[in-house]
């Protein structure tokens, strides 16, 4: 699919499964018809990364952004 975010749109309508993480199946859950389940195996971990080029980095809104991206992927400020 040429994006994550379509899978589980795809999966609520038909009898297949996907593996994505807890926070964005639990997010989906709350709008679909899914369920939501440990996987049978322990999956490892994953990173979530920012990149940009040099001449942006003291950019002030480009730094608002970043700041903006970075607080709201910290656990704290996912609601539970």
């Amino acid at each position: 699919m040429p994006h994550f975010l379509l899978a589980p749109h795809v999966v609520a309508g038909s009898d297949l499964v996907v593996t994505v993480g807890a926070r964005m199946a639990e997010a989906f859950a709350e709008i679909l018809p899914l369920r939501v389940v440990d996987p049978p195996v322990k999956l490892p971990g994953f990173e979530v990364r920012m990149y940009w080029h040099e001449r942006h980095h003291r950019d002030p809104a480009q730094q608002w952004f970043r700041d903006a991206v970075r607080g709201a992927a910290e656990p704290s400020s996912i609601r539970a």
